[in-house]
């Protein structure tokens, strides 16, 4: 047997175990005692599914393997060679996330050791333990790769299959890399609920995909958000934007809080950076703006100032997407209200200062946003933002206004007397994406934002007929949010199955070995906002959580939150779910689990 050694700066975040057994001449074979095999898992028969484990037989599925806990993160292709390390970086101030990449080759008799036959690649949803396995000229290789700490730790066995002694050494070190001797340590995803139900094991492996994909994209306490990519690409350079408020969020404040107070952490963290960044901007457009005045940015790194270029400043969204998330987290008792009032009057101040008031239309003018028996009244405008749709600088976005008049009227739908009214865009009896839209398609989903997450009670009562004027209007290369935004809109006040339909087609067209791609036809791989919007749909709106502002009489299950709020839930579960378990879910402190089925909701204390 032979063990290489090797010592280097790299050693705490690197560990590679490696064990060579020779065959003897009776043709049996010999283990290192001190590192047993794993076991290997048994196999299925064919057509069975384990929704806990995603299997892959195709060596030469371009899509790379990953491994991550939020502190460190790998790509691993299919010979199990360590492709690309991400760690977060601890310096700056920019850049949130430097990226050291490194290519480790192992090597027998000159020739790189890659699949042949009898490929097997097996990614744990519980543990997020990957394992690989395959032959190569008359070996047998097993490759385990866990994240442990902020290390990578592997374990590389290579057997010999047939008679003799093996010749020159099994692999080469490489420089810079570290070799150690232990057991392999498991993930552990820390106290989150868990989501089960009792449907298609596809529907349940796609389910727990999502969930360990967002455990493993950020760590509880550390005070980092997460970027869109998480820790396993370069892409966006590994910074913050609206995704973590908006999509991953809202999915980890009933999955694990720990990891959704770590959102708002970062945010509270910069505010300073916020009132400058505010000061800067509106410098740049020759604003007038409070002193006040808060603008967070749209791509956000370490030192939370402004790192978005052109005209991707002007996506003012964001902040409003920023107070929502804390807004939710205070309400969960995850942040302090004397931690969120400043930011709300930041952000509100700075909204008011770019509102102009909008010329009150003569009675023979074109449609606005009031009906024609309103006696005319007072509006205001936002204009000249990049929307959601981020093709065209638009004016009165309503999703943009929408979340400006929730921050100016302090953080609810009922407007003061003393708050200015924005104008929200409407034609022909109902609410546009933006003043004079005229588009055919757009990039993502927009106006129905209004619907989902937002709750606006005018929206709402629109939801079927916008449905019908925008869930068509998708482009093909848009991601993956619009049909869990659809599909939660669709469950809340449509059919179910419908519902069910478009969040199949949501993560079925964009998964790949059940990891999210943020597009159809590339491989932009892993998409952790595409994982988490996905499971708002079925949170949000098959297991029927609503966050609130007043109980709901209708609902099988409600409980007062605080400052004001309220949670409910009314299930509209999908004909092939028969029931929806959570396990785990932390309200103020209390661990419950729900068992939800399409007649009732049962709370039980604990794990259940």
């Amino acid at each position: 047997m032979r063990i290489a050694r090797s010592k280097s700066r790299w050693n705490s975040w690197l560990a590679t175990v490696v064990v060579v057994a020779n065959g003897c001449g009776s043709g049996s074979q010999q283990t290192d005692p001190l590192t047993p095999q794993p076991p290997l898992p048994a196999k299925r028969g064919e057509g069975e599914m384990d929704p806990w484990t995603v299997v892959n037989r195709d060596a030469a599925e371009k899509t790379l393997a990953w491994v991550s806990n939020g502190q460190v993160g790998a790509r691993i292709s299919r010979s199990g060679e360590i492709a690309l390390i991400l760690l977060p970086s601890e310096s700056g101030p920019e850049n949130w996330t430097p990226y050291k990449h490194r290519s480790i080759r192992h090597t027998w008799d000159g020739q790189t050791i890659e699949p042949e036959s009898d490929y097997e690649e097996r990614w744990d949803l519980r543990t997020g333990v990957l394992t690989q396995r395959y032959s190569f000229r008359g070996l047998r290789v097993l490759v385990t790769t866990q994240v442990v700490g902020d290390r990578i730790e592997q374990e590389r066995h290579v057997i010999a299959e047939t008679d003799g002694v093996l010749g020159p050494p099994v692999r080469r070190m490489t420089r810079g890399e570290a070799t150690t001797l232990g057991s392999l340590s498991t993930l552990d995803p820390g106290e989150g609920a868990s989501v089960e139900i009792d449907g298609p094991a596809e529907d349940q492996q796609a389910i727990n995909a999502m969930r360990l994909t967002l455990l493993s994209s950020i760590h509880p306490g550390v005070g980092r958000s997460i970027a869109p990519h998480g820790t396993s690409s370069t892409l966006y350079n590994g910074r913050v934007f609206w995704d973590a408020e908006m999509w991953v969020f809202p999915s980890l404040l009933l999955l694990d809080p720990a990891r959704a107070k770590s959102i708002l952490d970062y945010r509270l963290a910069r505010t300073g950076a916020a009132l400058q960044n505010a000061e800067q901007w509106s410098k740049e457009r020759g604003t007038k703006l409070s002193n006040a005045a808060m603008k967070f940015p749209w791509e956000s790194g370490l030192s939370g100032a402004e790192l978005a270029t052109g005209e991707f400043k002007d996506e003012l969204h964001v902040n409003g997407g920023v107070l929502w998330a804390l807004h939710q987290g205070q309400q969960f008792g995850l942040v302090e209200s004397q931690q969120t009032d400043p930011i709300a009057q930041g952000l509100s101040a700075f909204w008011r200062g770019l509102l102009t008031a909008r010329p009150i239309p003569s009675v023979d003018a074109g449609f606005d946003s009031r009906s024609r028996d309103e006696a005319p009244r007072n509006l205001y405008d936002l204009k000249n933002v990049l929307g959601v749709d981020e093709w065209k600088r638009v004016d009165n976005e309503l999703y943009t206004n929408l979340l400006a008049q929730w921050t100016i009227n302090g953080r609810t739908w009922k407007r003061p007397s003393w708050a200015p009214e924005l104008y929200l865009p409407r034609r022909a009896g109902s609410f546009t994406a933006y003043e004079g839209e005229r588009q055919n398609v757009f990039k993502q989903a927009n106006t129905l934002l209004a619907v989902y997450p937002l709750q606006y009670s005018g929206a709402e009562k629109e939801a079927q007929r916008l449905l019908a004027l925008y869930a068509h209007k998708i482009d093909k290369r848009g991601p993956p949010m619009a049909e869990a935004i659809h599909a939660t809109v669709r469950a809340r006040f449509g059919d179910p199955g419908e519902a069910y339909a478009e969040w199949r087609k949501g993560w079925k067209e964009f998964m790949r070995n059940g990891l999210f791609s943020e597009s159809r036809k590339e491989d932009r791989t892993v998409f952790v906002t595409g994982a988490g919007g996905c499971l708002q749909t079925v949170l949000y709106g098959f297991a029927g959580f609503r966050i609130d502002y007043q109980q709901n009489p209708d609902a099988k299950w409600s409980i007062q939150l605080r400052d004001g709020g309220w949670l409910n839930v009314s299930p509209r579960l999908p004909t092939p779910w028969k029931r929806i378990t959570l396990r785990g879910v932390t309200i103020l402190g209390k661990k419950l689990t729900f068992v939800i089925t399409a007649e009732k909701v049962q709370v039980l204390e604990g794990d259940g």
